[in-house]
């Protein structure tokens, strides 16, 4: 028999500790490179029969969604949590719905989730754990799908895109500087993440009072200098609402929210969408309407919702403030009181 070359040895040696991080990466845990929406999680599977409707997404969710007005509102019986949490994008939140339907310790009757644009990897969002933790297998094919199926956008960009999620992927599996990510990761108080009255709401005026910092009173300055950003914000919004456009755009992301539909309905839960105001992306409006009617909510339109485009109810040109956050949730609580009603007359 021939021994065994040097060569073979340093591959079989490479080959095995790759082994080691990909089994390593499979065992971490849930969302270990996101601490808040981790924190959260565990919350909400700790206290199982306490809340049964969750409410999931990114800062748009985090900041401007009250569980205790939206269940005043409602008044239903049922009782509600924010598991939102800052730059929480797609497909990161339905990864989160996901684990939310799997877990036999979640009781959840119901489950909100954001409409958010779909992460497409840059060379700067590869640098943090924060953003590539995720990618396993499954969500490296739907990022590469993704950024493939786009049309519009060149084939030079294209393939960078899906060299970037593949490099994702590298990261998420193989680990490499787990140690420094890990040491770097944006792990905030209890009291930041959530929030005032513990039930993960936390909007921004309050931690800008309780946790004053230059980049909240950046954010402002921006609005401030700019105030018919909203305006314009406004009107790119009907106007893709008036272009009755049926495409849709990133249908792999339409796949994995429809995905979630049937897996809640396979354990009795019931899986909204919510469109939310003052969004970039007219995709968003493509794939919103390709969602099944009954699952859908649209808190986007201007004309429906002017209120939402006003300076006075804006935090920044992206966020709403407390005024405005009330106003989200007391219509969207409306519109699900209203769903109720017609779906369950007395």
């Amino acid at each position: 028999m021939k021994p065994i070359g040097r060569a073979h040895q340093v591959l079989a040696f490479f080959l095995l500790v790759a082994s080691a991080l990909a089994v390593m990466h499979w065992r971490l845990p849930a969302f270990w490179g996101n601490p808040g929406i981790a924190a959260k999680y565990a919350f909400v599977a700790s206290h199982s029969t306490r809340y049964q409707r969750l409410f999931i997404g990114s800062s748009h969710i985090y900041r401007q969604l009250s569980p205790e007005l939206f269940d005043s509102i409602v008044n239903d019986g049922h009782k509600s949590f924010n598991m939102g949490y800052a730059s929480t994008a797609a497909p990161e939140a339905e990864l989160i719905c996901e684990a939310v339907l799997r877990n036999p310790r979640i009781h959840a009757k119901e489950v909100y989730v954001e409409l958010s644009p779909f992460l497409v990897f840059t060379e700067s969002t590869l640098k943090s754990c924060r953003l590539w933790y995720m990618v396993g297998p499954r969500t490296w094919w739907s990022l590469s799908s993704y950024a493939w199926s786009r049309p519009q956008v060149p084939l030079g960009k294209r393939l960078e895109h899906l060299e970037n999620a593949t490099a994702a992927f590298a990261n998420a599996v193989f680990l490499p500087g787990l140690l420094s990510q890990w040491q770097g990761r944006d792990l905030k108080s209890g009291a930041l993440v959530f929030g005032p009255a513990g039930d993960g709401f936390m909007p921004l005026e309050v931690e800008d009072e309780r946790y004053p910092g230059a980049g909240m009173q950046g954010r402002k300055a921006a609005l401030a200098a700019d105030t018919l950003v909203l305006q314009r914000r406004s009107n790119g919004i009907k106007a893709a609402y008036a272009s009755r456009t049926k495409t849709v755009q990133g249908g792999p992301y339409l796949a994995m929210l429809e995905h979630l539909v049937e897996l809640g309905n396979r354990r009795g839960v019931k899986v909204n969408f919510i469109l939310p105001p003052l969004i970039t992306s007219t995709e968003l409006l493509a794939v919103y309407r390709a969602l099944p009617a009954g699952h859908k909510f649209d808190l986007c339109d201007p004309t429906k919702f002017p209120g939402f485009y006003r300076t006075a109810n804006t935090f920044d040109k992206g966020h709403l403030n407390s005024r405005g956050s009330t106003l989200f949730t007391e219509m969207l609580a409306l519109e699900v009181k209203q769903r109720q009603q017609v779906m369950h007359p007395e």
